[in-house]
């Protein structure tokens, strides 16, 4: 007891042993701010993903030859575990008037998309959309406000008839007479066809609930240019930057029709691929065989000899475990900071046996033993690295829970975004702590303390008592 008693009264009276203790916060504030940013950044990515993608993904062997719909949905739907499919088409495109913007069109069945993907949960009710844009207000953020309405726990995601609602007859004919002029509205004898658009775009101003907006795309076959009026009826929000600025959803049927992809020798509509849900994704990989040999069994006019069945992890595979690897490098090279944090320790801890050589001299003239001496000045620095950590810890947590206002303030007083969605994919600053990650922190921190202190303890530990008492 007593050496971590004197031990202690070394170390609370000497300025740079809080100077120690304050690089070890620095450091360990650092290294957790990092590894929780990256490991909220690649789960929000997999959120995302999983939200855009159905479990399974089906895609034929080139760009929209996926035909015989029918017989290939009825295949896949015999197999356990698949609970729904839905069709799907995507092609870049451009919109706008008289200045064009890029952007990426994805045809769906509003009936039956949201049963495979997260688009129920993302996409925002009329009510909801209309009580955003009748405050538009430059003083408030309104992509907050979105973002803060579809996370609330209390909402419920939009049912398949709710989503479909979006594209019906009745909800265009309402919203272009509410929006537009009638001598507009005469004009059509049938409302244009639906798109549904990222928030973001309404937010801003770019484009209006109920504007008649044109979509230009090339026809594949002929790379002829397809266009097409089509009214703004909803809007959906994500939280990827990229998909909520660019991703368009129009109806399968009518995209079919821009895109021109009958095919005269089945006599039906081709498709790009066909998203699958299942009842739990642990099957995902055995239902993946199946679906290969099922599918194998077609008669080959169908257009299926090298399909691609693949799930939702395999499509982003390659950046998922990009994102990984970075968050592993970075984590490595802030958590050099430790090594310069030991240095700080170690030169503390230096001086103090030199100021107390006399100290542990009177020690080892009246009976104790080196290893008493040497954990004393142990002690002393797993004392700083220990406090260090902890109060590490703590303002690190503070720093990551205010992260996203500290980063809108700066954005406010410099107008620099730091984290630029445009750039993330995010529209702020994920964070999530996990276990592991604290666990990394604090092991090299305790450790290279731990080993900044034993040279110390040693040098102290093997001085002579009578020279010890004698130096001045």
């Amino acid at each position: 007891m007593y050496r971590f008693l004197i031990s202690f009264r070394y170390v609370r009276r000497r300025i740079t042993a809080y100077l120690a203790v304050a690089a070890v916060m620095v450091g360990v504030a650092t290294l957790l701010t990092v590894l929780s940013i990256f490991n909220g950044y690649i789960i929000r990515l997999r959120e995302m993903i999983r939200e855009q993608e159905a479990h399974l993904l089906i895609r034929g062997p080139s760009p929209m030859s996926l035909c015989g719909l029918d017989e290939i949905e009825a295949a896949v739907k015999k197999i356990g575990h698949v609970v729904e499919a839905a069709p799907f088409l995507e092609a870049p495109a451009m919109y706008g008037r008289f200045k064009y913007n890029p952007c990426y069109l994805r045809g769906i069945d509003p009936g039956r998309e949201p049963k495979v993907t997260g688009l129920g949960k993302f996409t925002l009710r009329p009510a909801e959309l209309d009580g955003i844009l009748a405050s538009l207000d430059e003083s408030v953020n309104h992509e907050d406000a979105i973002r803060d309405l579809l996370e609330r726990r209390d909402r419920k995601a939009l049912s398949p008839e709710e989503v479909q609602f979006l594209f019906s007859p009745d909800w265009r004919r309402e919203i272009f007479a509410r929006e537009n002029p009638p001598n507009l509205v005469a004009k059509f004898l049938v409302p244009p066809p639906a798109v549904v658009v990222g928030s973001a775009l309404l937010t801003s101003r770019e484009l209006s609930l109920g504007e008649l907006v044109k979509i230009l795309t090339l026809d594949p076959r002929t790379s002829q240019p397809a266009y097409g009026d089509f009214l703004v009826t909803g809007a959906f929000k994500t939280g990827n930057f990229e998909v909520d600025s660019k991703m368009f959803f129009i109806p399968l049927n009518r995209m079919q029709i821009l895109l021109n992809t009958f095919d005269a020798a089945l006599n039906e509509e081709c498709c790009e691929g066909l998203r699958i849900a299942l009842d739990d994704y642990r099957h995902a990989e055995p239902v993946r065989r199946q679906i290969h040999q099922v599918l194998s069994g077609l008669p080959a006019i169908l257009g299926i000899r090298d399909i691609q069945v693949r799930t939702w992890e395999d499509v982003r595979k390659n950046f998922l475990q990009a994102v990984t690897i970075e968050k592993w490098i970075n984590g490595f090279v802030v958590s050099l900071l430790n090594i310069f944090t030991a240095c700080v320790v170690l030169l503390m801890l230096v001086l103090i046996v030199i100021e107390k050589t006399r100290d542990a001299g009177i020690l080892l003239s009246m009976g104790a033993t080196p290893w008493g001496v040497f954990s004393i000045f142990l002690w002393s620095g797993l004392f700083i690295s220990g406090v260090g950590t902890v109060f590490g810890l703590v303002s690190g947590s503070i720093f990551i829970a205010l992260i996203n206002p500290i980063h809108e303030g700066i954005y406010h007083l410099t107008g620099f975004k730091l984290f630029d969605p445009e750039v993330y994919l995010m529209d702020r600053i994920p964070t999530a702590i996990s276990p592991g990650d604290i666990a990394f922190t604090i092991l090299p921190a305790i450790g290279f303390g731990l080993l900044a202190s034993l040279i110390p303890a040693l040098w102290a530990s093997r001085k002579d008592p009578i020279k010890s008492i004698q130096y001045e």
